[in-house]
């Protein structure tokens, strides 16, 4: 009788036991799915900011691009207004002089030729830097040169001899040709046909424009000075 008793106790007890673990399983599980669903929600909110946050970054950075560039283009804009301004201004100031044609020919005079102390000439001279790539002397960026006085007679002139082929040679007037040398409109040398003759050192010149026979005594056999001359553009002087 004491063992039959023991026994429904056992099964009694299993039997709660079983009943309890019935009711937390359910409720262990239940508990899962909302930590997981929790979890995803957190994932989807932290994803959503992540994505907006980088939206703004992005649309700022685009819009701080966009008022960089248009900064710099109306800083571009007011540049080239400026220059182009000053390009029109000093364009404005300068004449092109017919050349007569077939004078394709360029002489030269030495430097040492200018010996009259008390002329233009004479002072320009001390300011002569020689280009030892052609024996030409140079004041600035500009060759040294002589004209005939029908260009003009006023030394220190700043001048362009423009070729047909595109070529510009930019010259300063260092010397006047005598009238006595050149055609009746003072435009060429009658000798030789040369409207132009530049100013050089003839030792350091002459193997730059020499052939086989020796000197051509014609500045055009340098690289840049070959060919017509098609007008001469002389700029005034402020």
């Amino acid at each position: 009788m004491i063992k039959i008793s023991k026994v429904r106790r056992l099964v009694a007890g299993s039997l709660l036991t079983a009943s309890a673990l019935t009711c937390i399983v359910p409720l262990w599980g239940q508990n899962n799915i909302q930590t997981a669903k929790a979890a995803q929600e957190g994932q989807y909110i932290y994803s959503r900011v992540f994505t907006d946050l980088k939206k703004n970054f992005e649309k700022e950075k685009t819009q701080k691009e966009l008022e960089e560039k248009e900064a710099m283009e109306q800083i571009i804009a007011r540049e080239y207004e400026s220059l182009e301004s000053e390009i029109e201004e000093y364009l404005e100031k300068y004449t092109d002089y017919p050349v007569p044609e077939n004078k394709p020919f360029k002489s030269y005079m030495d430097a040492d030729t200018i010996r009259d102390k008390s002329s233009k000439q004479y002072a320009m001279k001390s300011t002569f830097l020689l280009d030892y790539n052609t024996g030409i002397y140079m004041i600035g960026n500009r060759y040294a040169c002589a004209l005939g006085s029908f260009y003009s007679t006023d030394i220190g002139t700043e001048f362009d001899i423009v070729l047909e082929n595109g070529e510009v040679i930019p010259c300063i007037l260092a010397d006047v040709k005598d009238d006595e040398h050149t055609d009746s409109l003072n435009q060429y040398t009658v000798a030789n046909g040369s409207i132009v003759e530049f100013v050089v050192h003839t030792n350091t010149l002459i193997p730059n424009i020499s052939n086989r026979w020796g000197n051509t005594g014609d500045v055009s056999k340098i690289d840049g000075f070959e060919g017509e001359i098609a007008y001469i553009r002389i700029y005034e002087r402020e």
